[in-house]
């Protein structure tokens, strides 16, 4: 029986679309100063011909790398980062539906986001989707990242919770279901068209990057090894929602992995710790409103 549900934020709340084509523009405006022949299309063009050769986890990085000297890759890697801390929540767009689907899944699960940005609670805030979750859990906190285990262990243990109790609901199958199911999850892959991201090309250069989103995703979203396989593939939040209340989880687990030892949470009856920042002692006020987790 499930008791814990780990969610990858990016492109399963919230979508980053618009923040990933700002990044482009402002790549563009970096080669057009070394060759004013550079449009949006040629540049979209050579994002596909990188991603067809190889796997990159940010492409437009590594095409600065490629097209830009050396100092100009380093300015344009540093421009996206600011431009992300100022501007980021601008282009950061809720994926219509899943506030209904995290509303279902809080009465019967421990929700906890699972994600390699630190500063994710911003971005959750943002929607107000912050109070739905028991534990957000993040490099900065567990000294880990995916895809590696580690990460899954420390939100496991903070659910106390065996691996096949758990669900993991991402977006990347390098990232999220590929160290999931190593490990001993679940996993649903969260595969949204732009339609079902409210995705509405404006001009010119969205209509060209959301087209060359489509021929060749930012990530890879198929599976190209057995260990990436998702049990199950969700193309809306409604299936979401219908695959954790009606499907059946599979007893696929080897006599191996079923004997996997899982570090031990904290002793019953240990003191919770003092809330220590403002948000802590907030969540800590308002956990008394917020329909309790069960076994909690």
């Amino acid at each position: 029986m499930l008791k814990a549900i780990f969610i990858e934020p990016v492109d399963v709340l919230y979508a980053e679309d618009y923040l990933q084509l700002k990044y482009y523009e402002i790549l563009l405006q970096y080669l057009r100063k070394q060759d004013s022949s550079w449009t949006f299309d040629r540049l979209m063009s050579r994002r596909e011909e990188l991603l067809e050769s190889m796997r990159v986890s940010q492409p437009h990085l590594a095409l600065a790398e490629a097209l830009l000297s050396s100092r100009q890759s380093a300015r344009y890697r540093e421009h996206v980062a600011y431009f992300r801390r100022r501007y980021g929540l601008r282009y950061i767009t809720m994926i219509p539906g899943m506030y209904d689907v995290l509303k279902g899944l809080r009465r019967h699960f421990k929700l906890v986001v699972l994600s390699n940005q630190d500063r994710v609670e911003r971005y959750l805030r943002r929607f107000n989707m912050h109070l739905y979750f028991r534990e957000v859990v993040t490099p900065a906190k567990a000294g880990a990242a995916k895809p590696g285990l580690e990460i899954f262990r420390q939100a496991l243990k903070l659910c106390r919770a065996q691996p096949a109790e758990a669900l993991m609901i991402g977006s990347r199958v390098d990232l999220d279901i590929l160290p999931a199911r190593k490990l001993g999850l679940y996993a649903i892959l969260a595969h949204f068209p732009p339609e079902e991201k409210q995705i509405l090309p404006q001009n010119l250069n969205e209509r060209s990057f959301f087209a060359s989103l489509t021929r060749i995703p930012e990530w890879p979203k198929k599976p190209r090894r057995r260990g990436e396989v998702p049990h199950a593939v969700a193309r809306t939040p409604a299936e979401v929602m219908a695959f954790v209340k009606q499907w059946e989880l599979p007893t696929e687990l080897s006599e191996e992995e079923q004997q996997k030892p899982v570090e031990s949470a904290k002793e019953e009856g240990e003191p919770a710790p003092m809330p220590t920042t403002l948000a802590d002692v907030l969540r800590e006020l308002l956990r008394p409103y917020l329909p309790p987790f069960p076994g909690s």
